[in-house]
């Protein structure tokens, strides 16, 4: 598990951008050929969700009992159901990140390109 500060994630956040449905950091050199029509949208916690491999959060509804079946892990429980995504996407290398209380999965690939803090 790799903890980040809440703060640092914050900031993490702020300096993020998704351009057409992909994640960028707002200092990447290839976001000068922008054009015009392109879909624009800050990066706060619920558009990044749409990026993790799964998460827990008092924020965000994981709705992990529906992940838990989409991968035929048969839970009675949101903590069953967390518990198998979480040794199902970290067998397959994701990356455990906890911030506070919240708890998300993202793979190693999307973690380093946009240099997520603790890493």
């Amino acid at each position: 598990m790799i903890r980040v500060e809440p703060q640092a994630f914050s900031d993490w956040l702020a300096g993020l951008l998704e351009v057409n449905g992909r994640l960028y950091r707002r200092d990447d050199p290839g976001l000068g050929q922008l054009n015009p029509q392109d879909a624009l949208e800050d990066v706060d916690l619920y558009v990044l969700s749409g990026h993790l491999e799964a998460l827990r959060s008092e924020t965000i509804d994981g709705r992990n009992l529906e992940v838990a079946a989409d991968l035929e892990l048969l839970c009675s429980s949101e903590e069953e159901a967390w518990s198998g995504i979480l040794a199902f996407y970290c067998e397959r290398g994701a990356l455990w990140i906890a911030v506070g209380e919240d708890e998300y999965l993202i793979s190693p690939e999307l973690a380093r390109r946009l240099r997520l803090p603790g890493l």
